[in-house]
């Protein structure tokens, strides 16, 4: 198999770019998330945190039935009848259009940090 398979040639996946060290420059973010379209910054989050919303997300899918049932939801295998493009429904908490429905995910209120 292909490291890139032809599908995604148009779209070669790179490694995220560190903003870490420029975290107290505010024009420098800016510039980037204009340029990179995102921010990332490594070992913002503790990885119990992490493995724990991947967990709830994983819940999720298998409740949604993309998960197969006879190995753990962590290891998120999806069903081999599972397509790129999943048959909603009107019991799923996700529309066709990918946006949530505002079901509890568990978690309080959202955090958001701003450029100023």
């Amino acid at each position: 198999m292909d490291a890139f398979p032809a599908e995604m040639g148009a779209f070669p996946i790179q490694p995220f770019v560190d903003s870490a060290a420029i975290a107290g420059d505010a024009e420098a973010l800016r510039d980037r998330a204009a340029d990179s379209g995102y921010l990332y910054f490594s070992d913002h989050l503790e990885a119990d945190v992490i493995l724990d919303l991947r967990g709830q997300v994983a819940a999720i899918c298998r409740g949604l039935g993309w998960l197969v049932d006879n190995r753990p939801a962590a290891e998120a295998i999806v069903r081999p009848s599972i397509s790129s493009s999943p048959p909603y429904s009107s019991s799923s908490p996700i529309s066709s259009s990918g946006t949530w429905s505002g079901a509890s995910t568990g978690f309080g209120a959202t955090e958001r940090a701003e450029l100023r």
